[in-house]
């Protein structure tokens, strides 16, 4: 899956990367960020991930708040905000128009959790669900205020690509 990732490092300009991440039958994970041919080895552990590349090991720490994720590797701190590639494309598209009329799945997969029900009212980034796909959980939040007005699937569900997932009422 592809995602985009803004990376803030003190000192340094805000630079925004896509990232494609793919997941081995084993379990394992490989990132390529665009532009490199060479991609790196993540094996996700308890607050954090290990990144290898060229023999050496990369030990990272993360603290997860929505889409931002605290990054600390030694001395370095920084800060990413992860998002999936499909939904850092509908954002610049739309550029502050709201919620889309619905939500649907950006890829296949199997829903774990159901955050929202029809009637909640939910702002930019609210967690609306989390799909996981190829043994990663993703989590899909609102781009725009709205109210829900149905929850088309329910935990446990297997849903296509393009899936409608949720209807939003109205946008605020």
């Amino acid at each position: 899956m592809k995602y985009c990732v803004t990376l803030k490092l003190p000192g340094r300009e805000t630079a925004t990367h896509e990232v494609n991440v793919t997941a081995s039958p084993a379990g394992t994970l490989s990132a390529t960020v665009a532009g490199s041919a060479e991609p790196v080895e993540v094996a996700l552990v308890p607050d954090g991930a290990l990144v290898a590349r060229r023999g050496s090991v990369l030990d990272i720490s993360t603290a997860r708040d929505g889409e931002t994720v605290a990054l600390a590797a030694g001395e370095v701190r920084a800060l990413a905000t992860v998002v999936p590639a499909a939904t850092a494309r509908r954002r610049s598209k739309r550029q502050g128009a709201g919620q889309a009329e619905t939500l649907v799945a950006p890829m296949p997969g199997r829903v774990l959790k159901v955050h929202v029900a029809a009637g909640d009212e939910v702002k930019p980034g609210d967690a609306l669900m989390v799909i996981e796909a190829m043994k990663m959980e993703n989590e899909l939040r609102a781009d725009g205020a709205a109210t829900i007005a149905a929850i088309e699937v329910e935990a446990g569900q297997t849903v296509e690509r393009n899936a409608t997932l949720i209807r939003f009422s109205s946008t605020h």
